[in-house]
């Protein structure tokens, strides 16, 4: 499968784990918004996240999304850019290849329904028509655990490299 985490979306942008700029991943991941979050409240921006974990060292992107349900302005800016450089990205990929289905799970996409809300919103602003027809966005079933469950049945079957 490919690797949509590692495509670019802004041109020098923020660092990625992989050590390039600019990743999908660099801004949507659970990591990368906690650190972004906490760099951005220890610089002076304010938002209600840091009252609803308890402290800046304790926000991560589920109090962002509880903030920008409750209205918060640092939180619906974020949230707006977000899900902007997300829902492009998988529009892109779905008017790209043409799937019937998008499979969305991890972290983030289960415990931020705001950021999920707005990225699917986002996705079917982009997608071309024809790619939207009968299309549909659905949880995983597996959770987290699909990577481990995918690798685990591979070397039950003797299927690896």
């Amino acid at each position: 499968g490919g690797e949509i985490g590692h495509t670019k979306v802004v041109p020098g942008g923020r660092l990625c784990g992989c050590g390039m700029r600019g990743c999908l991943e660099a801004y949507t991941s659970g990591r990368n918004i906690q650190k972004r979050v906490q760099e951005e409240l220890r610089a002076g921006e304010r938002s209600l996240a840091v009252e609803l974990a308890g402290g800046v060292d304790e926000v991560h992107a589920g109090f962002v999304d509880e903030a920008a349900r409750r209205g918060d302005v640092y939180a619906g800016r974020l949230w707006e850019e977000v899900s902007t450089l997300l829902g492009m990205a998988l529009a892109n990929a779905v008017t790209l290849l043409n799937p019937a289905r998008l499979v969305m799970g991890g972290g983030v996409w289960q415990g931020a329904p705001e950021l999920r809300r707005r990225t699917v919103a986002r996705l079917f602003d982009f997608v071309n028509q024809p790619s939207r027809e009968g299309f549909e966005v659905v949880d995983t079933a597996l959770g987290d655990s699909a990577g481990m469950l995918g690798a685990a049945a591979l070397i039950a079957k003797g299927d690896t490299p």
